[in-house]
């Protein structure tokens, strides 16, 4: 950050101007207790549970009291919002705890409330443009942008603040905003339901989000900033490192949809949807990641200050306790999982049981990248995250609807395993090759 970014961050803040030690501010406890020094990663497992379980009760809501179609159109919506929101925290939520943690009260204040005056108008335009979309296309997809539509601010800025607010050190009140958005749905749920109304049961989601991000913003008391002060921040700070995390997440959302296309005719629609069933239950990567990467990035973000060897030490720790709970929790899914499929599934997906191995070798080697990614974040070496991440999609969308081909459902999952692999050798060897990035303070 220029000098004279730097003061007009101090002036905008509206703070003290305190320059005490950054742990001192965020109230970070060097106890060697385990629960002191762990909390916040305690808080931020349950909180990506109950962010988990919103996703899932929403699903479950519009698919037993509306119906198939019901879920297929909340499914949609759910794609469209998740793209928007991966989007979002690629242009203003990763840069902003990447660059801010390290920073003293006043500035990583002022760079927050100019994420939070980006978020909300991404939110609006991300609304106009799923309701503009959903007007013209019409039918499900169309159905699908329209109910999501109002919904898009609240739960994009919710996410903003949760997210400062593990930054800063406050992990539980940050899992409080993930429970209040899940109590919210479960008190509405039945209302919606007898509504019998798509809206209805987006709108108990929704507004869970609603109060969640109230609930956030009253804890950290944050207004946002002028539009012209959040323009500086972006154009100097956020977007020459959220340029690249934009067009990385480009290639995963457009690696993914298109790894979809190839492979539905091959493996047809019974077998997608075994395979995303086998996702549901044996890959937990979906629930460890995200919690690990709130808590981990700013972690990184503040060793980086001290040395390149602390953050890369902490990275590696990050891999290894992944791993470790990837192992038991698989372990666990060798001997009980096939049966647990079919208890949640049905009978049905019986012979989808033995996808179990496969699905925990893939979610092994993402384990082993996953701290180097938030190291590589961390540096904010956006070309080699754009670079990694590409060669992982081109990767699957060559191998795995090749090994589907011979090897049907099982064969994909070993094309997973193989884009994951490339990703992770990747990561692993930029970071241990990585130099320290030196930032202006």
């Amino acid at each position: 950050m220029s000098a004279a970014a730097r003061d007009v961050v101090l002036r905008s803040a509206g703070g003290t101007g305190t320059d005490e030690p950054i742990d001192r501010l965020l109230g970070h406890d060097r106890s060697r207790s385990f629960p002191r020094r762990y909390r916040n990663w305690f808080w931020a497992f349950v909180g990506q549970s109950m962010s988990s379980a919103t996703t899932l009760g929403l699903s479950v809501l519009a698919g037993r009291a509306l119906g198939v179609s019901a879920l297929g159109v909340v499914a949609i919506g759910l794609g469209a919002y998740f793209i928007l929101l991966s989007l979002q925290r690629a242009l203003v939520t990763t840069p902003l705890v990447s660059s801010s943690s390290n920073h003293v009260h006043t500035e990583r204040a002022a760079a927050t409330r100019a994420a939070f005056t980006l978020t909300l108008i991404i939110g609006a335009v991300g609304s106009g443009f799923l309701a503009i979309v959903g007007l013209m296309v019409g039918g499900p997809i169309g159905d699908g942008m329209l109910v999501f539509a109002p919904w898009l601010m609240p739960a994009l800025t919710q996410d903003l603040l949760r997210t400062s607010l593990f930054r800063d050190g406050n992990g539980r009140t940050a899992m409080l905003t993930d429970v209040a958005w899940l109590g919210t749905l479960l008190v509405c749920a039945p209302f919606a339901a007898r509504i019998g109304e798509t809206w209805a049961a987006v709108g108990a989601w929704g507004l869970g989000g609603l109060v969640a991000a109230c609930l956030g913003g009253a804890a950290m008391r944050i207004k946002p900033a002028a539009p012209s002060f959040a323009r500086t921040w972006f154009l100097e700070t956020a977007f020459p490192f959220g340029r690249w995390l934009f067009l990385q997440e480009g290639s995963f959302v457009f690696g993914f949809y298109g790894l979809v296309l190839l492979l539905t005719p091959i493996l047809g629609a019974t077998g997608l949807g075994g395979l995303r069933a086998a996702e549901t239950v044996f890959a937990p990567m979906s629930l460890l990641a995200p919690a690990l990467v709130v808590v981990g990035l700013p972690a990184v973000s503040r060793a980086l200050s001290r040395s390149h060897e602390s953050a890369m030490k902490l990275a590696a720790g990050i891999s290894g306790a992944c791993v470790l709970l990837i192992l038991v929790y698989s372990g666990v899914m060798v001997v009980a999982g096939p049966s647990i499929l079919t208890q949640v599934f049905g009978d049905a997906f019986e012979p989808y049981g033995d996808l179990v191995v496969p699905m925990s070798i893939w979610q092994l080697t993402l384990a082993i990248g996953l701290g180097f990614t938030i190291l590589l974040r961390g540096q904010q070496r956006g070309k080699v995250l754009l670079l990694s991440g590409t060669s992982m999609a081109l990767t699957a969308l060559v191998v795995s609807p090749v090994a589907a081909a011979l090897g049907g459902v099982r064969g994909a999952v070993w094309g997973y395993i193989s884009a994951a692999a490339v990703y992770g050798l990747l990561v692993v060897w930029f970071g241990l090759r990585g130099v320290r990035i030196r930032r202006s303070s």
